[in-house]
């Protein structure tokens, strides 16, 4: 009782000794440190553009739920602390990469480096002609399809290695269930074709200039860019490729029957014609071997297509012009559109909606 009424000694008693208090789990937990590095050695990637760098694509509560699987159990704030001290850095599932400080890093993404974070797959022979394509790795995008029509050619793979930059390559990365299909879809084409030696998929996230300069890679390989999607409203990347000089394959059913020539700048194919496909590249394949300025032909080909017809200088012209024809056109009529009005409502009340109406009606039945 004295002491509680001496405020003197209530001080005193509050005060931590040296050395005092709860100790870290880093300092008590025997073999936690070794545990730890064990449990991230399969789960650890270096960067691809700083070798001082470790990346791991595990959450902190998946790390501790694998240390807790081997005897050990830590809070998310331990986790951190052993983060932090050995130097790790929480991977995403899809990393922005930039190599414009490496001039030879992208090609080295492309076609060597081993990340099993963001890369699958290690070419059996790295300078093959590459079969190239790039897009989200989705039902109409058909990359599965492509994949599927390079597993079925022997002769596609004797001469091609199949190059993919593609969404994400683990199920539990995404968060959409067609992605996650199609990633499941595709891990079983390349087993059922054996094609471990002769794939490389990217699930990473270029930066815009990489995006563009990633062509001008695969050109420089003589490589050819594939879409094969089973149907495309205009087909940017065609246009990316092309004016790249990449020669290009692409969907018959969509925007690329505008802007391909048949066998003039570019190919049409069937992506739904797996055998057709394969036939149309490997005979462009064998005409390049057999002429040795017939891939420059094509490339060129389709440079000038694209600085002819799809520039933003030829676009605005052509809008200008047309702004300028409606414009005079609209000052100069006088003519009575009081028919004209008529005549579509007409064709809107008896054909357009009654159509419209049913098509609602069968919809709902559905």
């Amino acid at each position: 009782m004295e002491e509680l009424e001496d405020e003197a000694a209530m001080s005193l008693l509050g005060i931590r000794r040296q050395g005092g208090g709860r100790k870290s789990a880093l300092s008590t937990i025997v073999g936690l440190e070794t545990v730890f590095l064990q449990v991230l050695a399969q789960h650890t990637a270096g960067s691809p553009m700083d070798e001082t760098v470790k990346w791991t694509n595990l959450t902190r509560q998946e790390i501790a739920e694998l240390l807790q699987s081997q005897g050990i159990e830590v809070s998310v704030t331990v986790v951190d602390q052993l983060l932090e001290r050995h130097h790790y850095r929480r991977r995403k599932a899809q990393k922005r990469l930039s190599t414009g400080a490496h001039p030879q890093r992208l090609a080295e993404i492309l076609f060597t480096l081993e990340d099993p974070v963001q890369i699958f797959g290690k070419l059996d022979d790295p300078n093959k002609r590459p079969l190239f394509s790039m897009a989200r790795l989705d039902r109409i995008k058909n990359l599965t399809g492509l994949a599927e029509c390079f597993g079925r050619s022997k002769e596609l793979q004797e001469h091609c290695n199949l190059i993919l930059v593609a969404g994400k390559l683990r199920v539990e990365e995404s968060g959409d269930n067609e992605e996650r299909d199609e990633i499941i879809k595709l891990y079983q084409i390349i087993d059922q074709y054996n094609l471990h030696g002769k794939i490389r998929w990217l699930g990473v996230r270029l930066t815009k200039t990489d995006s563009g300069e990633i062509y001008r890679v695969i050109a420089d390989r003589q490589g050819i860019f594939v879409q094969p999607a089973l149907f495309e409203a205009f087909g940017l990347t065609i246009l990316e490729a092309m004016v790249s000089g990449l020669p290009t394959f692409a969907t018959q059913f969509g925007g690329p029957m505008e802007i391909i020539q048949d066998k003039v700048n570019g190919f049409y194919i069937n992506p739904t014609n797996l055998e057709e496909t394969a036939t149309k590249i490997v005979d462009f394949i064998t005409k390049c071997e057999h002429n040795s300025n017939y891939w420059n032909e094509i490339s060129q080909r389709g440079i000038d297509r694209v600085y002819s017809t799809y520039t933003w200088k030829n676009h605005t012209t052509k809008l200008l012009s047309l702004a300028r024809i409606y414009g005079f056109w609209n000052f100069t009529s006088n003519e009575n559109r009081e028919d004209l009005l008529r005549y579509i409502e007409a064709l809107f009340y008896l054909i357009y909606k009654p159509r419209a109406q049913q098509l609602l009606e069968q919809h709902k039945c559905r």
